[in-house]
């Protein structure tokens, strides 16, 4: 019942972790922290071999320091830009692409636009400008470039946008957007040649950067016309600003790189389908319920410490499927809610473990304050013993008021109980002296238990000193008050060491702690014995008799006097006794 329960309190406390952390992932509170779980996932390919490469029909013509030395000053005339497209086609290039926004008159642009109609394969750059999510204006190229080219169905004009995330990075890609009237498209996309399907699909990918070089070349080797053959055949290329004042720097995963190459990736990304694809919510939603469920049915079983663990061993789990996805198949899951869920999850039951524990210990110590000194209450609480039943070595002793039906008679019943509180609370306190622990009253006799529910070595010798002890104190009793006793006051005392049941007996409404077994039932004959075979031997006299079994007189015959007092033959067992008389 109480695993049931338990189990029960694992699945509400998973159950509402996850409903309160897809709610805050919803809101995005975790989306900083994992966008840059994002970026260390990049990190970490890029140390080995699994980064996508740049293909080698991609290539970027840079203007880059070394070019405004040769050519001049930016920004250049246009006819620099046709004679270059000449000299491209001129080697078979595929398709060019501009990363340069020409929105200044030239004289040179109606030449400039009479090539792009030429070849078809020229795409220039053009701007959308939002309001909040709204698109409210596209900026084009200057008129004399853009005329005619805006709603050609074989588009030579693409968007540059790239959409940045909170943190100033570039992770995603705007491949298609659409208002009331048209659909426009980016340079990317132009260059890809991506179908319609998959941009209804996809509108918007994750760009895999590659951690490698993409073939690049000064703008003035190539009017030059130094470059390597064929480098150009059946290529796209992308023509864009390198030098450090260019303001077209911007941060990605890899770090800081050039607009271009930001493009180039995108075109890489698209050509090579090696697309980044981020799990379902549904798929996060059901990692981070298993996770955060095996957290707390861990707990369930297990101590803070190994649950503890377990938790650490859940993050690095976690962490290697993540980096393993990503890196081999280019798969991205949430990690910062997850590692959130695992970690709220071992926070969540370490609280209720402690309040839990916190109410257990005190329900044992209110429980074994009532049989055992406090001092033993606390090693239990220290030392977790079993309190469900288990088998192991004790000592019990039980003692008994000789005559005690006479001298109750001839008291009045307000004097016998005085007498009672007073006698059991002197026995109770010797009990309690030498570790034992008090189990119950029987009339005006009591059992006790040494080496239960915390196990010691000499409970068999700590158990004989109590009664010695014990005895002693009838006497004191009958020395100070025996004036109001009718006779004086002598105790019976049985003691026997064995193998026994210990732990919570009882039922649902009341339960105690004791012992059960034929240890249990030989040290209460024992106890009986003290009547038929009085101090015959010279033993006991005032104050009682202390008879012990021979399986306790071995573990205490070097420090304790005893001597034999016949073998007997005991109500319940088959074999005869050997009995001593411990001299008080």
């Amino acid at each position: 019942m109480k695993n049931k329960k338990s189990y029960l309190a694992a699945l509400y406390i998973t159950s509402g972790l996850t409903v309160l952390l897809v709610l805050l992932n919803f809101i995005g509170i975790f989306d900083f922290l994992e966008l840059k779980t994002y970026d260390f996932r990049f990190k970490i390919r890029a140390q080995g071999e699994q980064s996508p490469r740049p293909r080698p029909d991609i290539s970027i013509i840079t203007i880059d320091n070394e070019s405004l030395a040769e050519i001049g000053k930016w920004p250049w005339p246009r006819k620099e830009f046709t004679k270059l497209i000449e000299i491209l086609e001129q080697q078979g290039v595929k398709k060019i692409a501009f990363d340069i926004i020409m929105s200044e008159q030239d004289p040179d642009d109606e030449t400039l636009k009479s090539v792009m109609v030429k070849s078809e394969n020229i795409i220039l750059p053009y701007t959308l400008e939002y309001s909040g999510n709204k698109l409210t204006r596209v900026s084009y190229p200057t008129k004399a470039l853009s005329r005619g080219l805006i709603n050609k169905t074989h588009t030579t004009l693409g968007f540059i946008n790239i959409p940045i995330d909170k943190d100033g990075y570039l992770r995603r890609a705007r491949l298609s957007v659409s208002d009331n009237k048209k659909t426009y498209y980016s340079i990317a996309v132009l260059m890809s040649d991506v179908d319609s399907q998959f941009l209804k699909a996809y509108p918007e990918i994750l760009i895999n950067y590659t951690n490698k070089q993409f073939n690049k070349i000064p703008f003035h080797y190539v009017i030059k016309g130094d470059f390597p053959d064929g480098i150009f055949k059946n290529s796209v290329v992308l023509v864009g600003k390198t030098y450090p004042d260019c303001k077209d720097i911007f941060l990605t995963p890899m770090g800081s790189i050039y607009g271009v190459e930001v493009h180039a990736n995108i075109i890489n990304t698209l050509l090579n389908r090696t697309f980044i694809h981020k799990s379902a919510l549904w798929q996060d939603i059901l990692i981070l319920f298993f996770l955060i469920l095996f957290i707390c049915l861990f707990s369930c079983r297990f101590s803070l410490l190994k649950t503890l663990a377990f938790t650490g061993i859940e993050i690095i789990f976690i962490l290697f499927i993540g980096l393993y996805l990503f890196i081999a198949k280019s798969y991205f899951i949430l990690f910062s809610m997850s590692f959130a869920g695992i970690i709220l999850a071992y926070i969540g039951t370490l609280g209720v473990k402690i309040k839990t524990e916190t109410f257990e210990k005190k329900r044992i110590r209110t429980f074994f304050s009532r049989y055992i000194a406090p001092e033993v209450v606390d090693l239990i609480l220290t030392n977790e013993p079993k309190l469900v039943g288990e088998r192991r070595e004790i000592t019990v002793l039980f003692s008994d008021i000789r005559d005690f039906t006479k001298l109750s008679s001839e008291l009045k019943p307000e004097g016998t109980l005085s007498f009672l509180n007073t006698y059991f609370t002197e026995m109770i306190k010797i009990l309690f002296e030498e570790r034992g622990t008090w189990n119950k009253f029987m009339g005006d006799g009591l059992m006790a238990i040494y080496g239960a529910p915390i196990a010691f070595d000499n409970h068999a010798e700590c158990a004989v000193i109590s009664a010695i002890k014990m005895i002693e104190k009838v006497k004191q009793l009958n020395k100070d008050c025996g004036k109001d006793f009718p006779v004086p006051i002598k105790i019976g005392i049985g003691i026997h060491t064995g193998m026994a049941i210990v732990g919570n007996i009882g039922s649902s409404n009341r339960m105690e702690y004791t012992a059960v077994g034929k240890t249990v039932n030989l040290a209460s004959r024992l106890e009986e014995l003290t009547k038929e075979i009085p101090s015959a031997s010279g033993g006991g006299g005032e104050g009682g008799d202390i008879l012990i079994s021979e399986e306790t007189y071995k573990r205490v015959k070097d420090s304790i006097s005893a001597e034999f007092a016949g073998e007997h033959k005991i109500r319940g067992i088959e074999e005869p006794v050997k009995v001593y008389r411990v001299k008080s």
